[in-house]
């Protein structure tokens, strides 16, 4: 099955298919409907979403089992969404992989592997299958089988810097320091573990001048990368540069004595019933992904209230509720979402748009007009803002002096049919009949059959 594009691909940002991982139990492979959001299309978002604690009260219900009970409940409830997930969509290798996913997270590399087998037969050209395989087969000590299938991922997709890094660590451990070069050179990143498993290869391969360069440049990028530091050391000494060598061990001491003082202080303070509802709102959420993917909204929007539930934090979930509760009309209850993600990411254009739309929709028009010029302000470059402002200032019936300056602008950054709309009644507004039907020929031309567009042109039609 094809993998489409996730709903965060709107006009605000396009990641690419092979994202690198971290974002959720799919480790941001998982690529699903894109729906963006629309100035003039269906509306488009229960209360505040609960505090850390709140989601604490709800799992704990007072009378709660102890915590490792509690932590063998929602893994169990973990592998059981992503199992009925298959079961709901048995031909989608999303599903499926999502499941292998889950089996790897809980430790069960081998049902891992078998479902990634499974997935494979179905799409043996996804990247992050063989990126997944290949840390599944690790754990069983496979190297050669992990060199396999990284190889294989980049093969697919040779920009896919995480399987690189793995690749070259991989061959690293297995004393192939010669192909660790092959696999790096020509391919680097401001990434501190880049340039550490370089220095390590040049190392083990005596060439110490490039060796040093290398951890030089990872403990720039990392300054307690104790790895780098001892590599600086021995290599260094090998090259005769005592005093630097005695400094570099003294460094990595220090660092490594830190790094013991802030594990135990970690392991102190650490949660394994907190990680594990985090880890378990990540998979809601992904499975909320696929479940959009396959088109069905509602059972999405409710994984993704259990991922907020579990995980209050978790911005993944809530800015898709909050997008959906909008698309869908429900816009008092998207509203505490979009000032939320507000609050914790104020450099994002998109929300404070998303939030101005809420606002609109709930008739608090001035605060809208304060969020459409946080958008300007945050994107003066982009169109959404001044056309999200120009659109508001038509409901509020403003003079077309106030509104055609920003339709102007929304249409020389981006002569999208939309825009152009707005365009056109702007120039109505402001008594400029010619110049308005001008601008909506202009958008029928880009989209000939639109039948609004066809009307709004009857409309101006002399």
């Amino acid at each position: 099955m094809e993998r489409v594009e996730s709903v965060r691909c709107s006009r605000w940002n396009r990641p690419g298919r092979g994202c690198a991982p971290g974002s959720g139990i799919l480790l941001g492979s998982l690529m699903v409907l894109c729906i963006s959001s629309g100035l003039f299309g269906d509306p488009i978002p229960a209360a505040e979403g609960p505090s850390a604690q709140q989601g604490a009260e709800v799992m704990d219900g007072g009378s709660a089992p102890d915590e490792a009970a509690q932590e063998r409940e929602l893994r169990a409830e973990q592998l059981a969404e992503a199992e009925s997930l298959v079961e709901a969509f048995p031909e989608d290798d999303n599903a499926i992989y999502l499941l292998g996913l889950v089996h790897l997270q809980l430790g069960d590399s081998e049902s891992a592997i078998a479902t990634f087998e499974r997935c494979k037969a179905m799409d043996p050209d996804r990247a992050d299958l063989f990126e997944s395989l290949g840390e599944a087969v690790l754990i069983r000590d496979a190297y050669d089988q992990a060199v396999e299938h990284f190889t294989r991922a980049l093969t697919l997709e040779p920009s896919r810097f995480s399987a690189r890094k793995k690749l070259a660590d991989t061959l690293l451990r297995m004393g192939r320091a010669d192909e660790v070069l092959e696999v790096l050179q020509g391919h680097g990143a401001p990434d501190p573990e880049y340039y550490r498993i370089l220095g390590a290869a040049h190392q083990q391969l005596g060439a110490f001048a490039p060796a040093r360069d290398a951890f030089l440049r990872a403990i720039e990028l990392d300054p307690n990368l104790d790895d780098a530091f001892y590599g600086l050391s021995m290599v260094c000494a090998r090259m005769g540069e005592t005093e630097a060598a005695a400094e570099y061990r003294e460094r990595f001491r220090e660092i490594k004595a830190k790094g013991q003082i802030q594990g135990r202080d970690w392991r102190r303070g650490f949660s394994p019933l907190e990680a594990t509802r985090r880890s378990v709102a990540m998979t809601n959420t992904d499975v909320g992904r696929v479940f959009l993917s396959q088109r069905r909204i509602a059972p999405a929007m409710r994984l993704w209230e259990r991922a907020l539930q579990l995980d209050p934090r978790n911005q993944d979930a809530r800015w898709h509720l909050a997008f959906f509760l909008l698309q869908t009309g429900r816009a008092s209850d998207a509203l505490p979402h979009w000032r939320e993600l507000c609050r914790s990411t104020p450099d994002y254009p998109r929300h404070h748009f998303h939030l101005g739309e809420a606002l609109t929709r709930t008739g608090r028009l001035e605060e809208a007009e304060s969020a459409f010029q946080q958008v300007i302000r945050l994107a003066p470059d982009r169109s959404e803002g001044y056309a999200g402002l120009c659109n508001l200032y038509l409901l509020q019936k403003r003079p077309g002096t106030e509104l055609l300056p920003l339709a102007e602008k929304a249409v020389a950054i981006d002569t999208s049919p939309a825009n152009l709309v707005l365009l056109s009644i702007a120039f109505e507004q402001y008594g400029d009949r010619k110049a308005a039907l001008e601008a909506i020929e202009r958008a029928v031309r880009m989209v000939p059959g639109d039948p609004k567009l066809l009307r709004r042109l009857q409309q101006l039609t002399p």
